[in-house]
């Protein structure tokens, strides 16, 4: 069942449940709709409805930071809407449907590495992979176990491994419309956290959470277990609030808040084949996109795990795209398809209608001319996909062919190791509740670069030693501060002193409390963060159906 908020009347009786979830993005999503076959009474708390939020109520997600290079809280990264973050993926897969990238950690990424500041997980990864190998039948996927681990380029120093594409309905249409359905689940839209009410006695429990609308309607649910799952920036926020009123210090001493994280991208460097080589493919088919009719798969280029732990290395994917010129963003494509009525509005920021998504579609399309006049002269714009190919997929059968490019960007997805320097503080500015907004401190450390510049070495030198082409530029000047995926402000730690949460993502030293997200994570790796979230989602739906 699926009520608004503002249906309740200005005072509304107290909403009794045995879970409440705060948050319906991917992690709030997926871990009610794996409850609902559980017989547990269960609310879902969403700020947004099935439409994109007002002006207003986007306006909650802005945060503020504190050094320019840096990710921050914007309506572009916390979507108030059914759903969240995933109706802003547009990974598009090769039928024209919309995608998001699932990628499973690696057993290195859950190891405890002290040289680059990783503390592990504290359970290793064969203890997470029956709920990986769930969440691929969810997900339309086959288990990463069935995948390839022979294609493409092989070498003793790097290896090409496959990430698969999802199709995002399975959250938007499948999870959503399952969980609204449910008999056992109300989803509760128009409403936002206000408050968290603490008993402080000797077992410290959540005995209720106050949620509200910016038009003054306010409601008390008390649930016998809570789960905040708001996001990676959101989720600390709400700890804070709670603790500033509790009074503990927990804020100022432990890690709450502490070792952010995010995944920061460089597209700087670029491969250009030799003149001899543009008559014939160079970089193997795998690495486009492709339907393998049991599931959608794209390969990319790593260092080998083995030789990443040997050497200190934090994690980092490299991802090949042509151009056909140096250095030219792919949305340009995008938007040309856009001002034609035959695209979707550029994605960010989300909302922008009519005149002000035609003026934003105009200065992309400015950015890329190569790119434009190149598929205008293909006849590629016609078809929903095409519009990605330069940057995501369709360059091996596009019927263009790979060998038409002089250029193929190397793109990276990056681990960044937690430093309690990175972190989530409550600001000097109020929300429209009145509440601090987020503020983030986070910076690219020096350890971070160096070890993304000694894999990037590897990876280039042996693209160059495979006679692939020349790499040119090797630097991080398109480097960008991440993917929007937020890591680590409530990790994981059986110590209380190291972590937010226990193994079972339960707050330590408040009995009914969780927190389920990527903000969860003590380690990042590289890879997108979404299939580990709906794998710990499934996990901890079956734990709160045995605690309930």
């Amino acid at each position: 069942m699926k009520t608004s908020v503002l249906s309740l009347g200005q005072t509304p009786e107290s909403i009794v449940a045995d879970i409440a979830i705060v948050g319906s993005g991917p992690a709030g999503l997926s871990l009610a709709h794996a409850l609902r076959t559980s017989g547990k009474r269960v609310v879902l708390v969403e700020t947004g409805n099935d439409d994109p939020a007002d002006e207003a109520t986007r306006s909650l997600s802005v945060g503020t930071n504190e050094h320019a290079f840096s990710p921050a809280p914007s309506e572009g990264n916390r979507i108030r809407q059914l759903g969240g973050n995933a109706n802003a993926w547009n990974l598009w897969r090769p039928n024209g449907e919309a995608g998001v990238r699932m990628v499973e950690l690696d057993d290195v990424d859950f190891e405890a590495r002290p040289a680059t500041g990783n503390v592990g997980w504290p359970f290793a990864k064969a203890a997470l992979q029956p709920w990986y190998d769930k969440a691929s039948q969810l997900l339309e996927m086959v288990p990463f176990s069935q995948l390839s681990t022979t294609d493409g380029l092989q070498t003793d120093l790097i290896t090409t491994r496959y990430a698969q594409v999802a199709p995002v309905r399975m959250f938007l249409e499948r999870m959503k419309g399952e969980t609204v359905a449910a008999d056992n689940i109300t989803v509760l839209t128009g409403a936002t956290l206000v408050k968290i009410n603490l008993d402080n006695g000797p077992n410290p429990r959540v005995s209720s959470i106050v949620v509200g609308s910016l038009s003054g309607v306010r409601c008390t649910i008390s649930a016998s277990e809570v789960v905040l799952a708001g996001g990676g920036f959101e989720n600390p926020r709400q700890l804070l609030l709670a603790e500033r009123v509790r009074g503990t210090g927990l804020a100022e001493t432990g890690p709450l808040g502490k070792f952010l994280m995010e995944h920061p991208m460089d597209s700087s460097d670029f491969v250009r084949a030799a003149p001899a080589d543009r008559d014939r493919a160079v970089f193997p088919p795998v690495l486009d996109m492709s339907d393998q009719h049991e599931s959608v798969r794209i390969a990319y280029l790593s260092v080998r795990p083995e030789i990443v732990a040997s050497q200190d290395l934090l994690g980092m994917s490299t991802w090949v795209f042509p151009r056909p010129r140096k250095w030219e963003p792919a949305e340009g494509a995008n938007a040309l398809r856009f001002l034609a009525g035959r695209g979707v509005p550029p994605p960010s920021p989300p909302g922008r209608t009519g005149a002000a998504a035609k003026v934003e579609a105009m200065r992309r399309l400015a950015t890329a001319p190569g790119t434009v006049a190149y598929w205008l002269s293909k006849g590629k714009l016609g078809d929903r996909t095409s519009g990605n190919l330069i940057n995501r997929s369709g360059w091996a059968a596009s019927g263009t062919g790979q060998n038409n490019f002089a250029f193929h960007n190397l793109t990276r997805i990056i681990e960044q190791g937690p430093s309690a320097q990175n972190r989530v503080q409550l600001s000097g500015v109020s929300d429209g509740f009145g509440l601090p907004q987020a503020h983030i401190v986070w910076k690219w450390t020096d350890a971070d670069v160096s070890s993304t510049l000694r894999a990037k070495s590897i990876v280039d030198g042996e693209i160059e030693r495979l006679g692939l082409g020349e790499v040119l530029n090797r630097s991080l000047e398109h480097a960008v501060p991440g993917a929007a995926h937020i890591l680590g402000a409530t990790r994981m730690h059986p110590d209380p002193d190291k972590g937010v949460v226990d193994a079972n993502c339960q707050v330590h030293g408040i009995q009914n409390l969780y927190v389920n997200g990527s903000s969860v994570f003590p380690t990042g790796g590289w890879a997108n963060p979404t299939y580990t979230i709906v794998a710990l989602s499934l996990r901890l739906a079956a734990h709160l159906s045995r605690e309930v």
